[in-house]
C-alpha cells in the first residue's frame, strides 16, 4: 500500500478514485472495497483527482506539473502542462537537526529553534505529530510548538526543546515529524556533564530589617567544589531583580576553589524601601552550569507610622435623638502616629459629629478611640465618610465610610381637645378621633379614659401609616354635671404618652315667654309685645333666637308686617321668627304692630304656641295674653258700632265666587274711604274703592275676579274711624 493524497466519488456513488504518493491512480468499487484498476502515467505523486459530472471522465493533478484526463476504461484522454491559467501547487516540508550542547546532569536546558519546520513549497501543509525515538529519547522533550498546526507556503514554525541528561556523555535521538504528505527524520543530540560546583544553600534570607539600617550575614556558606580538580571563579556579582540592596562585604571577586573547599562570604542587606525584595548572587566560572546562582531575600520595614482602623456600627436610633460609636485607630508602625485632621464629609455630613482635640498623637503599638455622634435631623438611612489625615505611610489620607439609621416612633391625633358641648339632663353624646401611626415601625397602643366615659378601643397595633378610629361615648347624666376627663394614650415602643382633654356640661336651659292684656278702639294702632319673663342658662346653651307662633282674631287685629295664616273667620296665625334672646328678664324680645278693627267679636286671646329655640336647646314656657275691643254698644244686645254712624260691608255674593262678585257697602263717614282686597300674604291685589269724598249711603260694587287664582282673600273696608275685614273665597 502507499499513502493516499486525494480521493473522489463518482456521481453515481459506485466508484471511488484515489491519488497516491506512488504516482498512481486507483479505482475502487464502493460496494465491496475491491480494486477495479490502477491508472499510471504520472511521474510524481498524484495530488488531486475528480470525476466529471457524467462520471465518464476522471481528471488528475500531479506534482510532476501535469493534469491528465482519463476515461474510466483506463486510457489517457488528454495531458496538459500547467501554464499561467492553471498552476499545480505542492507543499514541501523540511526541518533541521538540533544540538542541545552541554548540560549538567539532573539539570535541564531549554532551546528554542525558530525555523524548526519550514515549508519551501508552494502550498501549505499540516504537521500532525512530532515524537522522539532512539536510545536516549527520554532525555529530550518538546515543551512548546506542539502539533497539530499548519505551515503556510514559504513560512516556518518554531519548536522549543528540553534536554535533561541522566548520564555523563553524549545523548542521541531522532525527531520524527509526520506531515500530511511526508515524514521527516531529524537528529537531536546533547552532552551530559558531571556537576563540579555545588550550591550549598540556594536561598539566603536576611529576614526583616528597618529601612535605612542593615543586616550582615557573616561567613555564610555559598558554593562548594565537589569535583577532583580546582575551579577558578572568574567573577562574583549581584544581579536582578534587586541589585542595590544586597552587597558583598568579603569573599567575592575572583578566586580558585580547591576540591572539597567551600567558599565563605560576608553579605549585607540594607533595604532602601519597605516590603519584601529579592536579588541574586552569581558565581561565574569556565564550564557548564556557569553561573551558579544563590537567591537572596530580605524585607525592608519603614520606621514611619502605619495606621489601622476599625469602627463599630451605629445602633439604630429608635427612641432617642442621638447615637454614638467609637473608631479605634492603631499605630502599627515604627514611629509616633500623628493625626492632624479629622472631619466628616459626604452626603449626610450634618448628621454626624466628631469632637476630638487635634493633633492626636498615638504611640507605637498603641490604640486611640475616637467618639462619633450620630444626631440625625430626619429619619431614614444616613451615609457619610470619615476623612483622617495623618503622617502614616502609606495611607496618609484614610477614608472610612460610616452609616447609621434613624427610625421614627410617633403618632398623631386628629384632636387633642374634645368638647361634648352643653347637654340636657340624660342626653348622651359621642365624639370620634383618629389615631395614626406616623412612624416607621409598628407600634401597640394602650388607651385609658377617666370618669364615666367609654371608648371603643383600648388596645391595638398599627403598622406604619395605618390609622384607627376611636369613639368616645358619654351616656348622659340626670344631674347638673361638669365634664372634665382625660383620654390617655401610650405606645409600647418608646412609651410616648399623649392626652386628649374631654370637656362638656350637663344642665337645663329654659325660658318663659308671655304676651300681655291690651285693648283698643277700632282704628287704633296697638303693639303686642313678646316678653322674656324668665330665663335660665340660655346663653350657656347658646340659644341665640326663639321662634313662636301667635294666634288671634284677624277681624279684630290686622298686621301688614307678618304673613297671616287664616284658619277661619275668627282665627288666624302669625309666625314670629328669630326673636333675640340677648335680653334681660322682663324685657320685650319684640313687638308686633296691629290695626284694630270692628271685628266679629268683642275680644280675642293672644295665644302663644310652637316655640322653638335656635342655636341651642331650651325648654320654653308660654303665657298667653288677651285683646279687648273698646267702644262696643250694649243697647239691644252687644254689637260692634262706629260711635258716629253705622257703616260696613253689608253683603258679599256669591261667596265663594268664580269670576264676578257683588259687594254691598254702607258708607256713613266723610274722609278717606277704602275698600281693598288682599291675598293671604297681605299683598294688595285689587282696589275696589278709594275716595277722599265718598257719597254716604248704600253702594253696590261689581268686582271682576277672573284674573284672581283660586284661594282665600281678605276684603278690608277702611274709614277714618272704622276697619272691617271679610273673607272671600275664589274657586275656579
Amino acid at each position: 500500500s502507499s499513502e493516499v493524497w486525494s480521493v473522489s466519488f463518482s456521481p453515481d456513488g459506485q466508484t471511488l478514485a484515489s491519488g497516491s504518493v506512488d504516482n498512481t491512480i486507483k479505482l475502487w468499487r464502493v460496494s465491496d472495497g475491491r480494486e477495479i484498476r490502477t491508472l499510471t502515467g504520472h511521474s510524481d505523486l498524484v495530488i488531486s483527482v475528480s470525476f466529471s459530472p457524467d462520471g465518464q471522465t476522471l481528471a488528475s493533478g500531479s506534482g510532476d506539473g501535469t493534469i491528465k484526463l482519463w476515461s474510466i476504461d483506463g486510457a489517457s484522454l488528454q495531458e496538459d502542462v500547467s501554464d499561467n491559467v492553471f498552476t499545480i501547487v505542492e507543499p514541501k516540508a523540511t526541518s533541521v537537526d538540533i544540538d542541545m550542547g552541554k548540560c549538567l546532569i539532573n539539570n535541564v536546558k531549554d532551546s528554542v529553534v525558530i525555523d524548526f519546520v519550514q515549508n519551501i513549497g508552494s502550498w501549505k501543509f499540516r504537521v500532525d505529530s512530532i515524537y522522539f525515538r532512539g536510545a536516549d529519547a527520554s532525555s529530550f522533550t518538546l515543551v512548546s510548538g506542539f502539533p497539530k498546526y499548519e505551515v503556510e507556503a514559504t513560512k516556518s514554525h518554531y519548536g522549543e526543546f528540553r534536554f535533561a541528561p541522566k548520564k555523563v556523555g553524549l545523548h542521541n535521538a531522532e525527531i520524527v515529524i509526520i506531515t500530511q504528505s511526508d515524514t521527516l527524520i531529524q537528529q537531536i543530540r546533547g552532552e551530559g556533564i558531571e556537576e563540579k560546583l555545588e550550591i550549598v544553600d540556594n536561598i539566603i534570607d536576611f529576614g526583616v530589617v528597618d529601612v535605612g539600617k542593615y543586616k550582615d550575614t557573616i561567613r555564610v556558606l555559598t558554593i562548594k567544589n565537589i569535583g577532583s580538580i580546582p575551579i577558578t571563579i572568574t567573577e562574583t556579582k549581584h544581579n536582578l531583580p534587586n541589585i542595590k540592596d544586597f552587597v558583598t562585604l568579603s569573599g567575592g571577586g575572583n578566586f580558585i576553589l580547591q576540591p572539597g573547599e567551600t567558599q565563605l562570604m560576608d553579605l549585607r542587606f540594607k533595604p532602601s524601601d519597605g516590603g519584601r525584595t529579592s536579588g541574586t548572587l552569581e558565581f561565574h566560572y569556565q564550564g557548564v552550569g556557569s553561573p551558579a546562582v544563590v537567591q537572596l531575600f530580605g524585607e525592608g520595614v519603614k520606621k514611619s507610622p502605619k495606621i489601622q482602623s476599625a469602627i463599630a456600627p451605629f445602633e439604630d436610633i429608635i427612641c432617642g435623638s442621638e447615637s454614638t460609636t467609637e473608631i479605634e485607630i492603631r499605630n502599627d508602625g515604627g514611629e509616633d502616629l500623628v493625626i492632624s485632621t479629622l472631619k466628616v464629609r459626604g452626603k449626610n455630613i450634618e448628621d454626624f459629629e466628631i469632637n476630638q482635640t487635634l493633633p492626636l498623637t498615638i504611640k507605637i503599638s498603641e490604640t486611640a478611640k475616637i467618639t462619633i455622634k450620630f444626631k440625625p435631623q430626619t429619619t431614614g438611612n444616613k451615609e457619610a465618610e470619615l476623612e483622617i489625615t495623618s503622617n502614616a505611610d502609606p495611607d496618609s489620607l484614610l477614608i472610612i465610610p460610616i452609616s447609621a439609621r434613624k427610625e421614627l416612633v410617633d403618632y398623631s391625633l386628629s384632636e387633642t381637645t374634645i368638647n361634648l358641648g352643653n347637654l340636657k339632663y340624660n342626653e348622651p353624646a359621642n365624639k370620634t378621633i383618629i389615631l395614626k401611626n406616623i412612624g416607621t415601625l409598628p407600634a401597640t397602643y394602650q388607651l385609658t379614659i377617666s370618669g364615666n366615659l367609654q371608648i371603643s378601643e383600648t388596645n391595638f397595633t398599627l403598622q406604619p401609616y395605618e390609622e384607627k378610629e376611636i369613639t368616645i361615648t358619654f351616656q348622659g347624666s340626670a344631674t347638673e354635671t361638669t365634664i372634665s376627663e382625660l383620654l390617655t394614650i401610650k405606645e409600647n415602643v418608646c412609651n410616648q404618652t399623649k392626652v386628649v382633654q374631654i370637656a362638656g356640661l350637663v344642665f337645663s336651659a329654659s325660658a318663659e315667654l308671655k304676651t300681655i292684656e291690651i285693648s283698643g278702639y277700632a282704628g287704633d294702632i296697638v303693639k303686642v309685645p313678646i316678653i322674656l319673663s324668665n330665663e335660665e342658662n340660655l346663653s350657656l346653651a347658646q340659644v341665640s333666637t326663639i321662634d313662636v307662633e301667635l294666634t288671634l282674631n284677624p277681624t279684630l287685629l290686622y298686621t301688614k308686617n307678618y304673613p297671616i295664616e287664616i284658619i277661619d273667620e275668627k282665627t288666624a296665625k302669625i309666625k314670629i321668627k328669630d326673636l333675640p334672646t340677648n335680653k334681660k328678664k322682663g324685657e320685650s324680645l319684640g313687638e308686633i304692630e296691629f290695626t284694630v278693627g270692628l271685628g266679629n267679636a268683642e275680644e280675642c286671646g293672644l295665644l302663644l304656641s310652637n316655640a322653638k329655640s335656635n342655636g341651642g336647646q331650651a325648654d320654653i314656657t308660654l303665657i298667653n295674653g288677651k285683646f279687648k275691643l273698646l267702644g262696643v254698644c250694649k243697647e239691644g244686645g252687644a254689637r260692634l258700632i262706629n260711635p258716629n254712624a253705622k257703616a260696613g260691608i253689608i253683603t258679599i255674593a256669591p261667596n265663594p265666587a268664580n269670576n264676578n262678585i257683588e259687594i254691598e257697602l254702607s258708607i256713613t263717614e266723610h274722609g278717606l274711604c277704602e275698600l281693598l282686597l288682599f291675598n293671604t300674604m297681605g299683598e294688595l291685589v285689587k282696589v275696589i274703592l278709594r275716595s277722599e269724598t265718598p257719597l254716604q249711603g248704600v253702594h253696590t260694587f261689581q268686582v271682576n275676579t277672573s284674573e284672581l287664582s283660586t284661594g282665600q282673600y281678605f276684603l278690608q273696608y277702611r274709614t277714618p274711624t272704622y276697619i272691617e275685614n271679610k273673607i272671600i273665597k275664589i274657586v275656579k
